[in-house]
Parts: C-alpha cells; sequence; structure tokens
C-alpha cells in the first residue's frame, strides 16, 4: 500500500522531470571558428646598415693635393676622390724603366756572348769552361731582368695609389683628411657608405626568431613609411649576452636611409583566436562550441589568461561568441541570427 509521504515524493520526482524535460534552449549567438581566427602580430627594433662602411686610407706617403668631395656628396664607383703628390714615386718609377731597360740590353748582350762562344767550341777554339760561363752570365741576366721587372711593376703601382678613387657608388659620410697635410700608409682619409644592397638588422628573442622564419610579409616601419621585406639570413647564432638571434633583411623595393632605426613588423602564420573568446570551466580555458543545438565545452591546455590561443579545431565549426557565460557543457542551446532581439 502506498504512503502519503510516498506518494508526495513521487509528484515532486515527476514534477522535477517535466521541467528538466521542458527547459527552454539558452539563445546563443555563433559565428564560423574560421571568421575569428586571426594573425599574431610581432615587432621588434630594426636598424639600416650598410653592406659596406669602409675607411679609405693612404697607401703610399705623399701630400694631399686635391680631396674634391665632401661630406654628404654622392660617388660614383671609380670616381678619384683624393689626389697625392706623386712626384717622387714618379721618378722611382723612372728609374725603375731605365733598370729594366739596361736589364733587357744585358740580357740580349750576354745571349750573343752565349751564341759566340757555341759556335767557337764547335771548331774547339774555346774552352768548356768559358762555355759554362756565358751560359752562368746568361742566366744571371734573365734572373735580374725578371727583378727590374717587378720593380718596375711594384713603382707602378704606387704611383697608381697616388689617385684614390670609389671603389663602389657611395655617400661620403666622413673627411678624415685635409688638402696640403702629408698623409702616410694607413692614414685614414675618408668614410663611404655604400648605397646598395642595404640590409635590415634586427635582433630577436626565441619565439619571434621562429615566427619570422615562416613569414613572407615582414616590412620594415620608419616615418610612417612601411618598406617591403625578404628575409636573407637568420643565423642558427644565440647571443649569450642578450639571448637573442640576429636576423637580416633585403629591402625588396625602395630602400630607408642608412642608419635609419625604425620597427621590423611581420604577422605570424599561425592564426590565433582573440582572448575574450575564452571562458573557464572547472579551472579549465577552453571555447565553446554548438554542436547539434548542444553547448560543447572544448578544453585549450595551451591558453593564458588574456592571451590569444591557438585552436587547432576545424575552420567551419561553430563558435558561440554570445551567451558563451550562461551555458555549460551539454546544455541545450538555440542559435539567434544577428540582428534578432529575442
Amino acid at each position: 500500500m502506498l504512503t502519503p509521504r510516498y506518494l508526495f515524493l513521487l509528484g515532486v520526482s515527476f514534477a522535477l522531470l517535466g521541467q528538466a524535460s521542458f527547459a527552454e534552449p539558452i539563445p546563443v549567438r555563433t559565428e564560423r571558428l574560421g571568421q575569428l581566427l586571426t594573425p599574431q602580430s610581432y615587432s621588434a627594433p630594426a636598424t639600416v646598415k650598410p653592406f659596406n662602411r669602409p675607411q679609405l686610407a693612404a697607401e703610399v706617403t705623399g701630400q694631399i693635393l686635391s680631396m674634391p668631395v665632401r661630406v654628404g656628396d654622392t660617388v660614383k664607383q671609380g670616381q678619384v676622390l683624393v689626389e697625392l703628390d706623386c712626384r717622387v714615386h714618379e721618378q722611382r718609377e723612372n728609374t725603375a724603366t731605365a733598370a729594366l731597360e739596361r736589364a733587357r740590353s744585358q740580357l740580349e748582350f750576354s745571349q750573343a756572348q752565349l751564341a759566340r762562344a757555341q759556335n767557337l767550341q764547335k771548331k774547339s777554339s774555346i774552352s768548356e769552361e768559358l762555355l759554362e760561363q756565358r751560359r752562368t752570365e746568361l742566366a744571371a741576366a734573365r734572373a735580374d731582368l725578371d727583378t727590374q721587372s717587378a720593380q718596375q711593376e711594384l713603382a707602378r703601382i704606387d704611383v697608381a695609389r697616388c689617385r684614390i678613387t670609389a671603389p663602389f657608388d657611395a655617400l661620403v659620410s666622413q673627411r678624415l683628411g685635409s688638402e696640403g697635410s702629408i698623409a702616410n700608409p694607413g692614414t685614414p682619409l675618408l668614410e663611404l657608405v655604400q648605397l646598395s644592397q642595404l640590409e635590415v638588422s634586427a635582433e630577436l628573442r626565441g619565439n619571434q626568431a621562429d615566427s619570422l622564419s615562416d613569414t613572407s610579409g615582414a616590412v620594415f616601419s620608419y616615418q610612417g613609411m612601411n618598406y617591403p621585406l625578404a628575409l636573407r639570413v637568420l643565423p642558427p647564432l644565440v647571443d649569450e649576452r642578450t639571448r637573442t638571434r640576429e636576423a637580416r633583411l633585403q629591402f625588396v623595393a625602395d630602400a630607408a636611409p642608412v642608419g635609419a632605426a625604425g620597427r621590423l613588423l611581420w604577422n605570424s602564420s599561425t592564426r590565433l583566436l582573440p582572448a575574450h573568446f575564452l571562458v573557464r570551466r572547472d579551472g579549465v580555458l577552453g571555447v565553446f562550441l554548438a554542436d547539434n543545438n548542444t553547448a560543447k565545452f572544448v578544453p585549450l591546455p595551451d591558453a593564458s589568461e588574456g592571451q590569444p590561443a591557438a585552436v587547432e579545431l576545424p575552420a567551419d565549426e561553430k563558435l558561440i561568441t554570445e551567451g558563451r557565460q550562461r551555458v555549460n557543457h551539454g546544455d541545450a542551446i538555440i542559435d539567434r541570427p544577428a540582428g534578432d532581439g529575442a
């Protein structure tokens, strides 16, 4: 026999079951996951550096007669930048040329002497010792000719060094010598900055270096202008002091000025979900998806509070964007179109 208390509890159970069975679905709004993912942006200090920045120095001693360039001038390859007093070196070249002619004449004489001795030897009119002496004299004359030829070439090189020319198209960045002063070998006279093959140098941390290797859209930002870049090299070398790696990038088209300090900007190939779409359930960060009118919680173990998160889910998954804070895993939901006030 059913007691009144049992009948009461049975009625309450059926009432609660009816409430659970007919609970209203929670209204939410969704968007395709692929439409919400954004590339991660990176930025690092960067500087434009020239491929070459030489200091041109004197290679011979001489008074500076002419230095027709000034700081800021652009010069062409082969243009004369410094001219030294070359009279001493020209006289040394003349002396070397005269010595070379004398050695050439001595060689011709020694050749004739040997030929005469060989003819006499055939008639047994000369000793073998004298014939060998003529051969030795000829060998010495040839050696002397080679020596004098080398001396003349060295003198010519010194004369050529009296005129210092631009090794490439460049900008004069410093003028270290003055007309009228004496230049000695090794004395810096001019500093040049090569205007072609400019590069951007940036010191990157570990995660920045990894992301830069996977992108092709880097730019150098300077004074409101963005200059497209292409990565030339990212050596596998970490600076022990700064714990960074130096990236070198080349300009794709126009270049920024030499020495310009700006920012290297690029986007990672990895696309991230903005942090405000993340929710926490039972101490775990994740996202809610709409799965057949049911809320489905997907944990993201690598996500951090307030940081964009990598989501390895199909791009056509429907992410709950509005109402996500009110739902729990397994709740019935109904997707309300954008603009629906319900």
